[in-house]
């Protein structure tokens, strides 16, 4: 998730070594080949590079995506073809995604970056006093990692959606993938679904990423919060929708009884990948 799976990145990994010695070595030591590759990274594909890193910037400050107008006030950028070139090349690029918010406005559309070495270098690496052996070892069981591992998780998701569509039987139905945000209100808690899969064969799919390393286990809890979100996609999706939840995780579900009741489809991190 950290090298982007970059084969240039990927072919510093070494036989013999775990993996928080690899990471150590490649973005923490003097000489790590991600050490330094941020600024050379963008500078090798444009020509004038600032405003493409502005952009990415204001893409790292949330996660799960940004509005045009939010990015034009935290960039100062003018609204114009400009900002529209810049993400048009950063989305052909695969550093960013756009990704249109469920029932809502194309103004509505958030955009999100999904080029997982430039949110570990800004979020980890970037002005980081600390750096060398050891380095990435304090930082691996810090809660703050635990939520950047899930969102690279999703980004990861989000890139490999026709092998996702492969693994739930439906390669060859025609779909749209989205986001849901709904605020809580008087009468909801408010729901967050950052994948919707939207079918031409009338049914949405309520898309749940988990990374986690071993199987999940849905607990009683969480089976509520999937009803939750359940209900409030069925309030504002077209009647004649049919709403599954399909969970992501990197080694499935465990079976319970809240597993059965809830959970119409699953993909692990091996169907990404295969």
């Amino acid at each position: 998730m950290i090298t982007g799976g970059i084969p240039h990145y990927l072919k510093e990994i070494k036989k013999g070594k775990i993996v928080a010695q690899q990471i150590d070595k490649m973005c923490f030591s003097a000489n790590g080949l991600l050490k330094e590759e941020f600024d050379k990274l963008y500078a090798s594909l444009y020509d004038k590079p600032d405003t493409h890193i502005a952009v990415i910037r204001a893409l790292a400050t949330k996660w799960m995506g940004v509005t045009r107008s939010r990015i034009l006030e935290l960039t100062g950028m003018n609204d114009g073809g400009s900002l529209t070139r810049i993400l048009t090349e950063l989305e052909q690029s695969d550093f960013i995604l756009s990704v249109p918010p469920f029932n809502k406005k194309k103004k509505d559309i958030l955009y999100r970056l999904v080029d997982n070495y430039s949110l570990f270098y800004l979020k980890f690496m970037e002005g980081k006093r600390k750096s060398g052996e050891g380095s990435f070892i304090s930082l691996e069981h810090t809660p703050v990692w635990k939520t950047w591992c899930g969102y690279a998780f999703e980004n990861i998701c989000f890139m490999h959606l026709q092998q996702m569509k492969m693994a739930m039987g439906i390669a060859a139905v025609y779909t749209e993938a989205g986001s849901y945000i709904q605020k809580a209100g008087n009468e909801n808690k408010g729901v967050q679904v950052d994948m919707l899969i939207d079918r031409a064969d009338n049914i949405i799919n309520v898309c749940e990423m988990k990374f986690y390393d071993a199987p999940f286990t849905i607990t009683k809890k969480y089976a509520a919060e999937l009803r939750n979100k359940r209900a409030m996609v069925r309030m504002v999706a077209p009647s004649k929708r049919s709403i599954f939840i399909t969970m992501v995780t990197c080694f499935g579900i465990l079976e319970n009884s809240y597993a059965t009741e809830l959970i119409q489809s699953q993909v692990r991190a091996v169907d990404l990948f295969g």
